[in-house]
């Protein structure tokens, strides 16, 4: 008798501890697969990113530094999930034969799936006017995802300028015909932020691009 009592024992206790093991709370569906899927960023602001007066020569003046909108991005660039941006734009009339060149920086997130599909499109774009002849330029030391070019204008024309790629991914506007000038080019990803920065004028210095792509990369955490 107390063999079988002790037996009805054993066998409630081990239904007791299997419902136990089985009827567990469920997470909470905020709670569930919780990895962070936000392409929020640490460096806590894009001005945080952007170029100063202290990455410049001193013959260059800061004229234009500002947070991008939406309104000035193309239904492509939202599609492929810009989600905010900004710009720097500083000039110099220091060269030696007294023409100024522009260095302009343009900063973008996007998310992780989409941002090396940018950069693609952008570089593809910047290297498609057929007024213009381009050769590639040493790299910076900005990551595997670095594109760096030279374009050199070769004729005037008044065909219309294809820069709706780069207007779209970048937000800014390519050269009228009429304005159009030497620049060189780089680009780069670093996690989700994407990059371009470009001298353009009757003085190009690749030197200095190539320091300010630098400085710019190790600014992005």
């Amino acid at each position: 008798m107390h063999r079988n009592t002790y037996l009805i024992l054993i066998l409630l206790a081990g239904a007791l501890l299997l419902i136990a093991g089985c009827t567990q709370p469920a997470l909470p569906d905020n709670q569930v697969n919780s990895s962070p899927t936000s392409t929020a960023t640490d460096f806590g602001s894009l001005t945080n990113l952007a170029i100063t007066g202290t990455n410049l020569p001193t013959s260059y003046t800061i004229i234009e530094n500002r947070t991008k909108s939406r309104d000035e991005l193309s239904p492509l660039a939202i599609d492929l999930g810009w989600e905010a941006g900004y710009m720097v734009r500083s000039v110099t009339a220091g060269a030696p034969d007294g023409k100024s060149a522009e260095i302009t920086q343009t900063i973008a997130l996007y998310p992780n799936d989409t941002i090396h599909k940018i950069i693609r499109l952008a570089e593809a774009q910047d290297r498609s006017d057929k007024s213009m002849v381009f050769s590639d330029l040493a790299p910076p030391v900005t990551g595997d995802f670095t594109w760096a070019f030279h374009g050199t204008v070769s004729a005037i024309t008044t065909e219309t300028p294809t820069g709706l790629m780069h207007t779209s991914i970048t937000g800014n506007s390519g050269d009228s015909p009429q304005t159009l000038q030497n620049f060189s080019e780089v680009l780069f990803v670093k996690g989700n932020v994407f990059e371009v920065i470009r001298i353009r004028g009757a003085h190009v210095d690749d030197d200095l691009l190539q320091n300010l792509s630098e400085s710019a990369y190790q600014k992005i955490p």
